[in-house]
């Protein structure tokens, strides 16, 4: 492979991994907007995905893709981690007062 090209190659690889990173690293919480700016939408998953928990519902991107660089996110870890923030933001300031 010629050098140059090998150098291309890897240097877009390298961009989409810290992309994939940097995705990973916002998704705290729950969220608004996808990375790529579009709305989420909240759904439920039909029953036969899920047969031992029907209607497990996620927050999705609207042009959500299994690319790693959409959010889909189950409601109940968004949530969880919704009220681990209000939490240590709430200890931070009764440690002020």
């Amino acid at each position: 492979m010629d050098p140059n090209e090998e150098r291309r190659y890897l240097k877009a690889h390298k961009a989409y991994y810290d992309s994939l990173h940097f995705v990973t690293d916002s998704m705290q919480g729950i969220q608004e907007r996808c990375v790529c700016g579009k709305r989420l939408l909240r759904e439920r998953a039909p029953a036969e995905v899920y047969n031992y928990l029907p209607g497990k519902r996620f927050f999705t991107c609207k042009e959500y893709k299994d690319d790693g660089m959409h959010y889909r996110k189950p409601w109940v870890c968004a949530v969880e981690e919704e009220l681990q923030i209000m939490k240590t933001q709430l200890e931070k300031c009764e440690e002020l007062t």
